[in-house]
């Protein structure tokens, strides 16, 4: 019994050692994001409240350059004393890609650029991520995978890239919001990394993650000092959105391909159904609106931390429902996805009916 608990403490003292190099460009990241985001406070840039937003004073934005500086202190840290957990294929050109997705939401924070050039830049570069990285051919299904035409790969692969770093965009309105959820999401997409391997796409995302907790701090109150701005929440979703696909690539026999949605699904239930709400009432796609469900929930009292924490545990849920059909190889099946779609659809149309019911008794 002493022997084996000795040789178990000794294989974790030997895996802690190997991840150390991680966990203290980590504290790095941390510690840059959090300095840099007060300093930022501090500068008081600050974005007046628009149609979309939950908030009636201006906020400082900027939190975003705290997020990047954490992400290239932990990549100049990593490449200064372990290059080694920094090798993936085609690395210039996707922290390239990360840089100009940054560069696009600072460009649009400082100058608020028109939606229709917003679009084409966005798109174009989405366009060259997936040339880049390559579309998604074919689909676990059980034991076999599914060949996609090339053409079907670009679209649904252009779509993933579109539709996430979007929907982050959005959490990017409420206190605590957006930073909490994609913090549960990220430290998801780290261990599946780490568990397969793929040290690139770990050190990129401990950078985000670095970010986000240095970040949160000034966010997650009852009065927020300060919210990440475009330059912060398209850098988030667009390096989580990339780090799956690369995933997908180089680990192609691991059938991670389904964790993404699965993960995301309680936001991108309210995103898409919200979406769909707007079309069946004729409303335009592009124009700002507060109709996702959080921002109805805030509307009808709930504070901001009681949302944030609300999807957050919708976060915690996904991510356990993950591990759990990760470990179990359900992870290929489409059944899973379906499931916890519909659980989430369900939760999604039961609030709006309270909502819209307590909107009906408001006006009588």
């Amino acid at each position: 019994m002493v022997v084996r608990a000795h040789r178990i403490w000794g294989q974790i003292v030997s895996e802690l050692g190997i991840y150390s190099p991680l966990f203290m460009g980590g504290i790095f990241a941390f510690c840059l994001s959090l300095s840099i985001c007060g300093f930022m406070i501090s500068a008081g840039l600050g974005d007046n409240p628009g149609p979309r937003s939950s908030h009636s004073e201006m906020t400082a934005t900027g939190g975003g350059v705290g997020i990047l500086a954490a992400l290239g202190g932990m990549i100049i840290y990593i490449l200064s004393f372990a290059p080694e957990f920094f090798v993936f294929s085609q690395d210039v050109q996707i922290l390239a890609l990360i840089g100009l997705m940054a560069m696009l939401g600072g460009v649009d924070d400082l100058y608020d650029l028109s939606s229709g050039l917003k679009f084409i830049l966005f798109l174009c570069l989405l366009i060259l991520a997936v040339y880049v990285v390559g579309p998604v051919t074919r689909l676990p299904f059980t034991s076999i995978y599914i060949p996609l035409p090339l053409w079907l790969g670009w679209i649904g692969t252009l779509l993933w890239l579109f539709v996430v770093v979007n929907v982050v965009n959005f959490m990017d309105g409420a206190n605590g919001f957006m930073g909490l959820f994609m913090g549960i999401m990220t430290a998801a997409l780290i261990y599946f990394s780490l568990d397969v391997g793929h040290w690139g796409v770990a050190v990129l995302n401990i950078a985000i993650l670095a970010g986000i907790c240095g970040f949160l701090p000034y966010n997650f109150r009852r009065k927020a000092l300060i919210f990440c701005g475009d330059i912060g929440s398209l850098t988030i979703g667009f390096v989580w959105a990339i780090s799956l696909l690369i995933l997908v690539r180089d680990m192609p026999n691991n059938g991670l391909l389904y964790i993404g949605p699965i993960l995301l699904m309680p936001f991108l239930t309210d995103a898409l159904l919200t979406m769909a709400r707007r079309m069946r009432r004729k409303e335009p796609l592009l124009s700002a609106h507060k109709t996702h469900l959080y921002q109805r929930l805030i509307t009808h009292g709930w504070s901001h931390q009681k949302v944030s924490l609300f999807y957050g545990l919708g976060a915690i849920l996904s991510t356990g429902i993950c591990f759990i059909a990760y470990e179990t190889g359900f992870i290929r099946s489409l059944f899973i996805i379906l499931l916890w779609a519909s659980v989430t659809s369900m939760t999604y149309l039961k609030f709006h009916q309270r909502l819209s019911k307590a909107d009906e008794e408001g006006a009588l």
